[in-house]
């Protein structure tokens, strides 16, 4: 577990400013990474024992909401499709091979072009993929994969 501990230069008596300050630290810790995040007592009201300016329960709230938001901001790192969007794969397109080969042909514009469906290597990887040899015979129609070349 990554932990933030915040030091900041609080606002006497400012907890409009405090607070702003504190959104904005939750959301840089998170995106440094941060699961638990520590600021030091009394942050919101910079330090003043004066009760006009301590935390009243709402202003706590806005500010658990407000870290809420940025962890939501963050989301996850997800490879490859979701299972919601292999359903649409079939209105993607991705590099198919046009041309039978040989192993040890070279793939090129020629023998190599992008259809639906998207169940092959997506066209991101068309100059990634020229030039390479392929390593089997390869029937016209084959989706391309990383398996198939060297």
């Amino acid at each position: 577990m990554k932990i933030a501990l915040v030091s900041l230069n609080q606002k006497w008596e400012d907890k409009s400013a405090n607070l702003l300050s504190c959104k904005y630290l939750t959301e840089k810790a998170k995106l440094l990474g941060a699961e638990l995040i520590i600021f030091p007592e009394m942050t919101l009201t910079g330090f003043s024992m004066n009760t006009l300016y301590s935390e009243e329960p709402a202003e706590i709230a806005q500010l658990v909401q407000e870290a809420e938001r940025a962890w939501q901001a963050m989301g996850q790192i997800n490879y490859g499709a979701t299972k919601a969007e292999k359903k649409s794969l079939v209105f993607k397109c991705s590099l198919y091979i046009v041309k039978d080969l040989k192993a040890g042909d070279e793939l090129t514009s020629d023998n190599v072009r992008a259809f639906m469906p998207g169940l092959g290597l997506a066209t991101k990887y068309l100059d990634v993929v020229l030039g390479k040899s392929v390593n089997q015979d390869i029937k016209r129609g084959t989706a391309l994969d990383w398996a198939l070349f060297e």
